[in-house]
């Protein structure tokens, strides 16, 4: 039977928050410096609309997510834990992605060794982390009542 008066706790909570300001960091800077982050990451000596535009997209999702609803999610004290686990499984899914991402473009040439290392070492810290979260967390999603 699954425990849905459980929630996350604060020290966990903390832990992610952490993400919302790295989120909006680089959001802001695709949004600012458009031309200098797709040249750093990417290479692109100078930037097309179509380069520029695909990277504001991708800013504004990054914005509504992980900076608008998932700080105000974890923001608010109040976070049930079965939601947040598949959230956290999902995520897991975009970190693996991520890393994959990375050394598919490096070896193709359509990234940079910097931003490449960078984005693999990130996604996989956060990719530990959420594994750890979930494993200390699993006890907490079931209980010991048999069901009728």
């Amino acid at each position: 039977m699954v425990n849905d008066e459980a929630m996350v706790g604060r020290g966990w909570r903390r832990v992610f928050l952490l993400e919302v300001p790295i989120c909006l960091a680089s959001a802001l800077y695709w949004l600012a410096w458009p031309d200098q982050a797709l040249a750093s990451i990417h290479g692109i000596a100078h930037a097309d609309p179509v380069h520029v535009s695909l990277l504001a997209q991708l800013a504004f999702v990054v914005l509504a997510v992980f900076v608008w609803f998932y700080g105000r999610w974890l923001g608010s004290g109040r976070v049930q834990l079965r939601p947040f686990r598949y959230l956290q499984e999902g995520l897991i899914l975009s970190d693996g992605l991520l890393i994959w991402a990375a050394i598919a473009s490096l070896d193709a040439g359509a990234m940079q060794a910097g931003p490449a290392a960078g984005q693999i070492t990130m996604a996989g810290a956060w990719l530990a982390i959420r594994v750890a979260f979930l494993i200390t967390t699993a006890s907490t999603t079931t209980t010991t009542k048999e069901s009728k």
